[in-house]
């Protein structure tokens, strides 16, 4: 075949469409063109127009010419749609309740703080009491014991370092001291380390100052 392609063209030899196409094997049927260029000698007879064969018009090939049904397909887009609407309203539920939920975490973290300050500030007053308490009731035990003859005057300053506990131990099961009294059950006499009443009180006093 020679001369110029476009005098082919004029003159009419080239006249057929021949295209390059992509088919299934199986069917024949026709997927796809990749390209079409003019030919004197078509590869096949009685071409269908290349608008069926567009991409738009595959399913309907596919079907045996018939236009498939959506109808299942569309519903169950629709189920879809509506299972998706369900789930966005659940969540927005779920974030809303767990606002919630974070909010009153918040109030009962700063109830919790505020109740633990108040826990501090009580130990902490009873902990400052707790000194002068013991004092007074050191101070208590000893009058006694030194009233009733358990201990003696001179005693007094090893006394005030013990602990309360061990002094109250140990006057527990101490009994009057025999030098504090006479024989025969009489009045102390004379030399004796016993304190007067006076003695006693300024001794109190004393201590209350310290």
């Amino acid at each position: 075949m020679g001369g110029d392609a476009a005098d082919l063209i004029a003159s009419g030899q080239y006249r057929y469409s021949s295209a390059v196409f992509q088919y299934e094997e199986d069917s024949g049927v026709v997927l796809a063109i990749h390209s079409a260029a003019l030919t004197n000698n078509p590869a096949l007879d009685e071409l269908d127009s290349l608008s069926d064969l567009s991409r738009g018009d595959v399913l309907t090939l596919l079907n045996g010419g018939e236009e498939p049904d959506m109808s299942d397909d569309k519903s169950a887009v629709a189920v879809l749609q509506a299972e998706t609407g369900r789930l966005t309203d659940q969540v927005a539920a779920l974030t809303k309740a767990g606002e919630k939920m974070k909010g009153e975490l918040s109030a009962l973290a700063a109830d919790r703080d505020a109740w633990k300050k108040k826990y501090a500030d009580l130990e902490g007053a009873q902990c400052a009491r707790r000194p002068r308490r013991v004092r007074r009731e050191k101070d208590a035990l000893l009058e006694t014991a030194l009233s009733d003859e358990r201990m003696m005057p001179a005693e007094q300053e090893w006394a005030q370092k013990q602990s309360l506990e061990s002094l109250t131990e140990l006057l527990a099961t101490r009994e009057k001291n025999p030098l504090l009294t006479r024989p025969g059950g009489g009045e102390k006499g004379p030399g004796t380390a016993a304190l007067s009443a006076a003695q006693k009180e300024i001794w109190r006093e004393e201590r209350r100052r310290s």
